[in-house]
């Protein structure tokens, strides 16, 4: 499993004038065409009419994320998972939460706008979440089946070696493993004695 504060910040300067709308209007170009996009890709906070001066990705916009979206003067935040703690980004049950006000209070001072891009990106073919993975990590080549994005198989290896991968490849972030770090993830047995599913050939999935 990986746990990451960032997924890949990317400070993105834009050469010609465009609002939140002309940036959202022409990724759903690409990834859903002439069709609507899902409720929950929707502008999260901000107006659609605001002029963008820079663009971050991210997974999550954590209050991390955003202070360094701010420090980078973007004012567009594109992420892939929710905001404000539920899987639709709903507020009514926030009104009074001290967190959640705090983290408004970072966002509309400074003009962010923050748009969700999760249904759409996994439309699009091929999904746009597992391809970004497979090309950051350079497991492309370890596909069992383009119409699976979610299988690769890859070459024996230890554990170790595989949270290390993880960890250098996606921008530090922090791998968690369960079992000895010398062990081959194929050799791992459960704690119930029966023998778990190999890691080679194993999903690997990005939600």
């Amino acid at each position: 499993m990986l746990s990451t504060a960032f997924s890949g910040i990317m400070g993105a300067e834009i050469g010609y004038r465009m609002t939140v709308r002309d940036v959202i209007t022409t990724i759903s170009r690409y990834s859903v065409g002439d069709r609507e996009f899902s409720v929950n890709d929707r502008l999260i906070a901000g107006s659609y009419d605001t002029e963008v001066a820079g663009i971050v990705v991210t997974f999550m916009a954590t209050v991390d994320v955003i202070r360094k979206a701010v420090e980078l003067g973007a004012n567009l935040i594109i992420t892939h998972e929710p905001t404000f703690y539920t899987g639709g980004d709903a507020t009514d049950w926030l009104k009074n939460d001290p967190v959640y006000l705090e983290k408004k209070k970072l966002i509309e001072p400074h003009g962010m706008a923050i748009w969700r891009y999760h249904d759409s990106m996994h439309m699009v073919q091929p999904d746009g979440i597992y391809a970004g993975l497979w090309k950051e990590i350079d497991w492309e080549k370890y596909l069992v089946s383009k119409d699976n994005p979610w299988i690769c198989e890859i070459p024996e290896t230890t554990l170790a070696d595989l949270a290390r991968l993880f960890r250098e490849k996606l921008c530090g972030c922090c791998a968690h493993r369960r079992g000895s770090r010398h062990e081959s993830p194929k050799s791992r047995h459960s704690r119930r004695g029966r023998q778990s599913r190999p890691w080679k050939g194993r999903n690997i999935r990005a939600s």
